[in-house]
């Protein structure tokens, strides 16, 4: 989620900046909030579970929220490597881009 949160005030805009297409990463920005409730699904199945071992309903949960978790990011970190990183990679020089990520590791260890 750190991480998330570092995209959206770093990497976005600039991908935006460089399409010329202000809002165009609303669909990311949706992606992550569907990323955010999955994982905090998860963690409250988890929660009801406790250190005890499943019941069958139970872990036939998890793996319905587990699959979808997965499904969800795979589909986002296809779309960052298919679409966003070529954007930048065309319009950004090798010193901006490090740039920009280092922005954005800085801004992951924000709390």
């Amino acid at each position: 989620l750190p991480h998330a949160r570092a995209e959206e005030a770093v990497l976005y805009p600039a991908v935006e900046r460089a399409m010329g297409a202000p809002g165009a990463m609303v669909t990311m920005v949706a992606d992550h909030r569907e990323i955010t409730r999955r994982i905090e699904g998860l963690a409250a199945t988890a929660a009801v579970i406790g250190r005890r071992s499943p019941r069958p309903d139970q872990l036939e949960d998890l793996q319905v929220q587990l699959l979808g978790l997965w499904a969800i990011l795979l589909l986002h970190f296809e779309k960052e490597e298919d679409i966003l990183l070529p954007v930048l990679d065309e319009h950004l020089s090798v010193e901006a881009a490090h740039a920009l990520f280092n922005a954005m590791a800085e801004r992951e260890q924000e709390r």
